[in-house]
């Protein structure tokens, strides 16, 4: 049985939290073992396989979604769904020994072994695995029980990071394991959750003819055609500026830039996490021919995640500084400026993400994929311009430039979405703008207002930090009192908060 919108949304937003602990623990390791260059070279075989695993996937998952949410009762969908993915493990596999063979792998993979490229594949595998199992959760409203699983995943994952630190073990090598781990265990028992709320699973119901599959073929293609075209620009862009930035800046830069592009996706959490429940959503009711509830989905959730997108990434932007010495160490103080810009990325890629959900609900991905043709063209003169050398009419700015390059972009396609989801759903596109434009203002002043009113007398870098965060909160907390619109709720969902809050204290006196 599918668990309720508001439990499901509870339960992301709780894991969230857990994940957001976890990531800082994480990320106060791993860079600090590893140091700048290893870790650069780790972020650039995750960005290179994540990217051209998107590129074969071209849509497949999307569509898979789209219908299934539709249509949980039509398990062939998924037998479908499972072949054909193993048909793009099985080139993605191909196209690495390809790559191998012809030497290429010494010009795509500047400094790294092979050992270090077919760890990665494996990595790359085991996460597009892991991504088809949190669709199927979600698309069947498994939420629940696949966030409690990840969450006691998460905890034995750090407990088994910690030990390889403490012993010394922790390394490249050791840290792709740690990953096969997390993946292996959730692939697992989301296996065993799927099943035993599915049972009696009867083996006709999964059984795939001819007549099905040439229909499933013709239909995925309809969906996902227009979506192949962009995924191969959306990989050449981000392959070619990862890899100009590692053949004329080398591993350094690209440390600098993976440590600061980590520690800023701890920002992008919720919104992340939250948007397949979203999508869902909007997928039902665009299938039930319900725009208003579309339109009431998109007005009620997109400025408030945005919103809490924006309380971490202003707050992490003003205080860079202090974050990388706590977090990484004197080592990356290189990406002090690339950790200024990109923490402001998440807030545009909250609504960024939560505005393609309204496009593939509404299986509007012609339009989409001409946005983001575009996009990725505009992107690759930017990254040029941005990292080439001096003496080819670049920048020559490096980690700085490639983050420049994300925002900028970012920042521009947030504002093209919103006027096209203006017209789908008749929205306002000057009130989301001037929302989101006043948001960044008044959280980046209060988070300045908290550093200034800190560094006046706390000595500890650490306690510096953390007394800035409660300052910080207990602004925004104040203003959201007095001003809850700014913030995307209502007057009486303060009050019903306060009133959650009231009764649970209640109930805990009187046990």
């Amino acid at each position: 049985m599918a668990d309720s919108l508001k439990k499901r949304y509870f339960y992301k937003i709780l894991t969230n939290i857990i994940n957001l602990l976890f990531n800082i623990i994480t990320a106060s390791i791993i860079p600090r073992a590893l140091g700048p260059e290893i870790y650069g070279y780790f972020s650039y075989i995750q960005n290179f396989f994540s990217r051209i695993i998107g590129f074969f996937d071209s849509g497949l998952t999307s569509a898979f979604y789209n219908k299934i949410t539709k249509r949980q009762k039509e398990y062939s969908l998924i037998t479908f769904y499972l072949i054909t993915s193993f048909v793009v493990l099985v080139l993605l596999s191909l196209t690495i020994f390809l790559f191998t063979k012809m030497q290429l792998n010494k010009f795509i993979f500047p400094e790294h072994s092979k050992t270090i490229i077919f760890l990665g594949l494996v990595w790359g595998i085991l996460f597009y695995i892991q991504k088809m199992c949190i669709n199927i959760t979600d698309a069947y409203g498994l939420t629940v029980k696949a966030e409690i699983v990840r969450m006691i995943i998460r905890v034995f994952a750090v407990l088994l990071l910690l030990s390889f630190f403490l012993l010394s073990y922790l390394n490249i090598v050791s840290y792709f394991i740690y990953h096969y781990f997390v993946f292996l265990s959730f692939i697992i028992i989301s296996i065993i959750i799927f099943i035993k709320n599915n049972s009696p699973i009867r083996i006709t119901n999964w059984y795939l003819p001819n007549r099905k599959w040439q229909g499933y073929l013709l239909e995925f293609y309809q969906f996902s055609h227009p979506l192949l075209t962009f995924q191969f620009f959306i990989m050449i862009s981000a392959i070619f500026e990862r890899w100009m930035l590692q053949k004329i800046a080398g591993s350094l830069e690209q440390g600098f830039f993976g440590f600061s592009y980590k520690i800023s996706q701890i920002c992008f959490l919720f919104s992340a996490s939250l948007s397949p429940i979203f999508t869902r959503e909007l997928i039902l009711a665009f299938s039930n021919k319900n725009i208003a509830k579309m339109i009431a989905l998109f007005h009620r959730y997109v400025p408030v995640l945005f919103s809490i997108t924006a309380y971490f990434s202003c707050f992490l932007a003003i205080n860079s500084y202090n974050a990388i010495l706590l977090i990484g160490g004197s080592q990356y103080k290189g990406a002090y400026v690339s950790m200024i810009i990109l923490s402001l990325l998440p807030i545009f890629q909250s609504f960024n993400q939560l505005a393609g959900s309204v496009f593939m609900a509404t299986e509007n991905t012609k339009l989409l994929r001409n946005i983001r043709i575009i996009q990725n063209l505009f992107g690759l003169l930017l990254t040029y311009f941005f990292i080439a050398p001096k003496s080819m009419f670049g920048l020559e700015l490096n980690s700085t430039g490639l983050a420049l390059k994300f925002l900028i972009l970012k920042i521009i396609t947030t504002y093209v979405y919103l006027y096209f989801i203006s017209r789908i759903l008749t929205s306002n596109f000057g009130k989301y703008f001037f929302h989101q434009l006043f948001i960044i203002i008044v959280f980046s002043f209060v988070a300045l207002v908290s550093k200034f009113l800190v560094d006046q007398f706390a000595a500890s870098l650490l306690l510096a930090f953390l007394l800035s965060g409660i300052i910080y909160s207990l602004l925004l907390s104040v203003l959201l009192y007095l001003v809850p619109n700014l913030f995307g709720l209502q007057r009486n969902d303060i009050q019903n908060i306060l009133h959650s809050i009231k009764v649970r204290i209640s109930l805990k006196r009187k046990k």
